[in-house]
């Protein structure tokens, strides 16, 4: 089982807590990307100061790019890293997309089936000609072509960060992993994080928590997040529990780990040397 870490590469001194974290056996580092900076060019940087480390985005947001530009830009990062890029996509949600790229949030499984289409296609080097609901290529009606990618064909793992049973289904079908994380997402009365913790039986703890927290009464709500809810989605406790819930991850298949540390960079650097003893030992 690997170990990785989240980082936002721009942040001051990311890049030498990196090498760090590579020395210390880390397998990669995953950059995040919100409404800010983007989630790939600070990676180029890291992969050029690093030699081992896997680079991963975590996760691009689909539709913010076209998916040809998307399948571009991974290319670039496979080559220049010398195969250590994972590509890392999600459809973040309406407040992000409509409010912050200007583009309708709309039909977010199919969006990412054709993503994950036509970047498979750039990446073998076919002839780009996609007949899709979302990206038909070439446009119809247009005076577009059929275009061959100028591209050395390489293979781009896809992780998909992805919560609804659709998505979950179409990730198990067509991308190389999943990626898992809590947060706020959605809009309105729409949560899709507290939609996933509904579906696994937290729905009226879940429901009084969004209540406090819009409430601003946020120490009752974070008094109220239910621990076993806690236990079940982070790797939190003794090192005896943490232990034992890594190994239930290593029992259902999940071969690595995404570590959100926070702190001193002496800190996280510490929290992950831990981390990577309790994977050794499991």
């Amino acid at each position: 089982m690997r170990v990785g870490v989240l980082v936002v590469p721009q942040a001051p001194g990311a890049v030498e807590f990196a090498q760090r974290a590579e020395d210390l056996g880390v397998g990669g580092i995953w950059s995040p990307e919100t409404w800010g900076y983007d989630a790939l060019t600070g990676l180029s940087w890291i992969a050029a100061r690093t030699s081992t480390l896997e680079v991963g985005t975590f996760a691009v947001q689909l539709g913010s790019r076209s998916p040809a530009l998307l399948a571009g830009s991974a290319l670039s990062l496979q080559l220049m890293s010398g195969n250590r890029f994972k590509l890392g996509i999600g459809v973040s949600g309406p407040g992000v997309m409509e409010g912050w790229h200007g583009v309708r949030f709309t039909k977010p499984v199919q969006t990412t089936r054709e993503t994950i289409e036509i970047v498979r296609m750039v990446s073998r080097g076919d002839k780009l000609e996609h007949p899709g609901e979302i990206y038909p290529l070439p446009l119809p009606d247009s005076r577009g072509n059929t275009i061959t990618p100028m591209v050395s064909p390489a293979h781009v793992p896809i992780y998909v960060a992805c919560l609804g049973p659709a998505n979950l289904k179409l990730t198990g079908e067509l991308a190389d992993g999943y990626a898992f994380t809590i947060g706020a997402m959605g809009t309105g009365s729409t949560n899709f994080y507290n939609d996933a913790f509904s579906r696994l039986g937290f729905g009226t703890e879940i429901t009084e928590v969004a209540r406090l927290w819009k409430e601003k009464r946020r120490d009752e709500a974070r008094a109220a997040v239910p621990l076993e809810l806690g236990t079940m989605t982070n790797l939190v406790g003794t090192r005896e529990q943490i232990a034992d819930r890594v190994m239930q991850y290593r029992k259902v298949g999940i071969n690595t780990l995404l570590a959100k540390t926070s702190g001193p960079w002496d800190e996280q650097l510490a929290a992950l040397q831990a981390l990577l003893d309790i994977v050794a030992q499991t």
